[in-house]
């Protein structure tokens, strides 16, 4: 089985398992799963991001904006 890590800017966007062409290892895929399942709980307005490093980075979400319909 192959594993594969999607990665932005310093952060883990997404994971696969049984992808066609894998770029991490089973141990990897396993510790980023097991930090994806111990995410904190985040205060309102805020959420966590999980960096390549595996540690959760607190930030502010951005406000919701208005779309007036015509």
């Amino acid at each position: 089985m192959k594993y594969r890590i999607f990665t932005n800017g310093g952060y883990i966007v997404s994971v696969l398992h049984n992808a066609e062409n894998g770029n991490i290892t089973e141990e990897e895929y396993l510790q980023i799963v097991d930090a994806i399942q111990n995410k904190p709980a985040a205060p309102e307005g805020y959420d966590y991001r999980l960096t390549v490093g595996l540690e959760w980075e607190l930030y502010q979400l951005p406000e919701a904006q208005n779309i007036e319909e015509e």
